[in-house]
């Protein structure tokens, strides 16, 4: 399943199983982080985890004080990342593929300056801060998901962010989650 805005929008209250792997890469600065990944299930139910086929997308990985991006493989449409509390997402063009980038925010981070020296001759399209989805509700994050299918001109690209509810910050629950709240970031239409 792809994860378009009107695929995900049904799933509010709904849960969102993550079991996609761990991060590899250990060390410090910019990291390539991506894995192939699978969106599954139904109605209230979802699946997101390690996988390739028709509907495969990216998963970028989420490394705390680092900045980890990934290069869409050919095919691949969409691209998730997460979890989201305060960080940025980063998507553009990178000789002529698409990327994403999870730029880690928490104190100490070395996201911005690892991400600033890049040096590629990209096309960035935006970056957004995914805030923490409540203030409220204990042990909140975001997943965001990106999708490119109608076409990658920045005009066509959506991009959701998913808010979730977990038992501990850090990372996701190796049980599903509730979904909180369906929203978009950016809106093609």
């Amino acid at each position: 399943m792809k994860p378009t805005f009107e695929n995900l929008v049904g799933t509010k209250g709904g849960t969102i199983h993550v079991t996609v792997s761990p991060p590899r890469n250990a060390g410090s600065g910019l990291t390539l982080a991506r894995e192939s990944v699978v969106l599954g299930g139904g109605g209230g139910a979802l699946t997101l985890g390690d996988g390739t086929g028709g509907d495969s997308g990216m998963w970028v990985q989420y490394m705390a004080g680092r900045a980890c991006y990934g290069i869409a493989a050919g095919g691949e449409t969409w691209a998730a990342s997460g979890p989201f509390s305060g960080c940025h997402i980063v998507v553009g063009k990178k000789d002529g593929s698409i990327y994403v980038a999870h730029l880690a925010q928490q104190s100490g981070s070395t996201a911005d300056a690892d991400w600033a020296g890049r040096g590629w001759k990209d096309d960035p399209w935006g970056r957004w801060k995914v805030p923490i989805p409540s203030q409220t509700i204990a042990f909140t994050s975001s997943i965001v998901f990106v999708d490119w299918s109608k076409g990658t001109s920045p005009s066509s690209v959506s991009v959701v962010r998913m808010d979730v509810q977990h038992k501990a910050m850090g990372g996701f629950d190796s049980v599903p989650m509730t979904i909180l709240d369906v929203v978009h970031i950016v809106d093609p239409g």
